[in-house]
């Protein structure tokens, strides 16, 4: 989450080095994985291999579509969302982020929108109808 969080709004400046020497040490778990493809250490395709279930598959899927969201690429972070829905883990929290996100954006569509779903929402309820 602090590396999401740092993604979104890359302050402070000063923890980017800090984040980055995290995703160095060995581990077991797969987690790691993912903040190494965020910070963009290993590639895509490096992380597809190491799906091993359908519970990873939903969150690997989730957090491949936030990072195409960072890059303010919405219809491929869309795409990566809707594959975390297909895996039908409800039990997920990253099955119901995608969700989420992509409720928002069916109702403003993937064009100007922010990397805070804050904003959008805040935008989005601005709108006259």
């Amino acid at each position: 989450m602090k590396l999401m969080a740092w993604l979104a709004s890359r302050k402070p400046e000063s923890s980017q080095e800090e984040l980055y020497l995290h995703y160095e040490k060995p581990s077991s778990d797969y987690y790691p994985s993912i903040g190494s493809y965020l910070i963009e250490k290993i590639p895509l395709e490096t992380l597809l291999k190491r799906i091993k279930t359908p519970k990873q598959r939903c969150e690997f899927a989730y957090y491949i579509g936030f990072g195409f969201r960072m890059k303010n690429d919405f219809s491929r972070a869309a795409n990566w969302y809707q594959i975390c829905l297909e895996t039908g883990l409800t039990n997920n929290g990253e099955y119901h982020w995608a969700a989420d996100e992509l409720f928002w954006w069916a109702h403003m569509g993937t064009r100007s929108r922010h990397k805070n779903l804050a904003q959008d929402i805040s935008d989005y309820q601005k709108q006259e109808f």
